[in-house]
This record gives C-alpha cells, structure tokens and sequence, in this order.
C-alpha cells in the first residue's frame, strides 16, 4: 500500500436491529477511492435458536453479529477492501477471526479518524492511505447506504412472502 493509492478499497459494515421482532441482520458495502459502490451484500435475518441462547450466554449478540452475520458477509465479498469499517465498538473484535483490516470510524472531533482493536505499527500505515487516497469528504456517509440497503432488502423480502 502506497501513501496515496487509486485501487484503495473500503469496506463499510453495518449489523442491526430489523423487522417488527428486532431480528440483527447485517449489510456490507465496497467503495473504491471516490466512494463509487464496487460491491454490496446483505444477510437474511438471523434468528436465534435456544440452544445458541444457552450457548451464548450474554455473548449472544456479540456472538451472532460476528460469526453469524459479519464473518460471513466478508467471506462472501468479490473486491476484497483494504479495511473493512464499523459502526459497532464491538464489531472491532472481528479482527480477531479475518485478515482484513477492521476499524471503527470516529466522528471528526478526534485526533485520528480511525480505532483499530490493537495498536501496531501497520495501523499507521492504514491511517495515512485512509487519508491520502479515499477522496470522498464526508467519510461516514456510505453507512447511510447501507443502512438504506438493509432496510430495502428487509422489506423485499417481507413483501415476498
């Protein structure tokens, strides 16, 4: 990765409560360096059994947006991004399971616009192509789109049955 590289790709993931029962389904959405959609997935709703419930204890939610939603969803993307953002604390934890670069995108009052789970010396790296070739300006806009295309394929589907 070079301080300002035009194939720069980002991943924006989004895991959340739909539908009338709050069911968590998640959303990932490729941009390339000027925010153009390269490529963009959706789950189904995930619906817990109780056994998982008993399973999971209280890690059940953090358990279910991760290797039921998310780790999935990133294993099923074409254009593989240079780091994958989050909208989700907890979702930095995905780290721990993939080999892409997960961070969580700050809002513009702090010092740097990326929080990684670990400190090390690559995050830096990261930070500096983040900032030098993503040209779009307002950088958490893509969220909302994928928030609207969550929203979307959640109603086709209910509209379907």
């Amino acid at each position: 990765m070079s301080a300002q590289d035009n194939n720069f790709k980002i991943g924006y993931l989004v895991i959340d409560e739909i539908g009338e029962n709050n069911e968590l389904a998640g959303s990932i959405l490729v941009v390339d360096c000027n925010g153009y959609p390269k490529e963009i997935k959706c789950t189904e709703t995930v619906k817990t059994s109780t056994i998982q419930r008993i399973a999971y204890g209280i890690m059940l939610r953090a358990g279910v947006m991760i290797d039921q939603i998310a780790l999935p969803l990133i294993k099923e993307l074409e254009e593989e991004p240079d780091i994958i953002l989050v909208n989700d604390k907890k979702l930095l934890n995905i780290q721990k399971k993939t080999n892409f670069k997960i961070a969580l995108l700050q809002d513009d009052s702090t010092e740097s616009p990326l929080s990684f789970l670990t400190d090390d010396r690559e995050n830096g790296k990261v930070i500096e192509v983040f900032n030098s070739s993503y040209l779009i300006e307002d950088k958490s806009e893509p969220f909302e789109r994928v928030y609207k295309a969550l929203e979307f394929s959640n109603n086709q589907k209910e509209e379907n049955f």
